[in-house]
């Protein structure tokens, strides 16, 4: 309790755990309602799934900050295609008339997102795009993500590096978990 009050709090209270060491983005975002201004450039990035949820984010840059200021987080039966267009189209202003880039294994998805309307193409990804992604990510001076993006802000509070079990020690690779909007769709 004295030495590491947030786990204590996550351990013995059952609270979600806040700032743990192993965060991916630990002490580089903020949850803040901000005024989004009309110059901006709108980025816009997909992560589709089946167990997985299917994702869409909207962001900007601006002085070397990054700005998240929608996002879509759709499950199960609501993640079917036809049900993506509308829900796409009412929780993210811009992602018909913006280019999305997408999850390029998903091929099938795109080319029917793309015949309903979407300017959607995949994402080329290299043999160590998650981690040059996240190092990107990181080299913002901060990200800001505005409060209505509910399923952004409990990613990036759980997004972790993996503890090796034995050791207890920080890996440098991410868990596959917690990172659809934050980590696959984001970067």
């Amino acid at each position: 309790k004295k030495s590491d009050y947030d786990k204590y709090l996550w351990i013995w209270e059952g609270e979600l755990l806040k700032r743990h060491e192993a965060l991916v983005f630990k002490d580089k975002f903020e949850v803040k309602a901000f005024v989004e201004p009309d110059n901006i450039i709108p980025y816009y990035g997909s992560d589709f799934g089946v167990e997985d949820p299917t994702t869409l984010i909207r962001c900007y840059i601006q002085d070397n900050d990054l700005y998240i200021t929608h996002d879509s987080f759709l499950v199960g039966q609501s993640a079917d295609l036809e049900n993506i267009v509308e829900r796409w189209s009412e929780d993210v202003p811009g992602s018909l008339t913006h280019v999305i880039t997408a999850d390029s294994a998903w091929k099938q998805s795109i080319l029917f997102l793309k015949n309903k309307g979407f300017k959607i193409k995949g994402a080329k990804k290299g043999p160590n795009s998650i981690i040059d992604g996240i190092n990107y990510l990181r080299s913002f001076n901060k990200i800001y993500i505005h409060p209505r993006c509910q399923h952004t802000i409990v990613e990036f509070n759980l997004y972790s590096w993996k503890i090796d079990k034995m050791s207890g020690q920080i890996q440098p690779v991410p868990e596959d978990k917690n990172n659809h909007l934050c980590g696959d769709a984001l970067r």
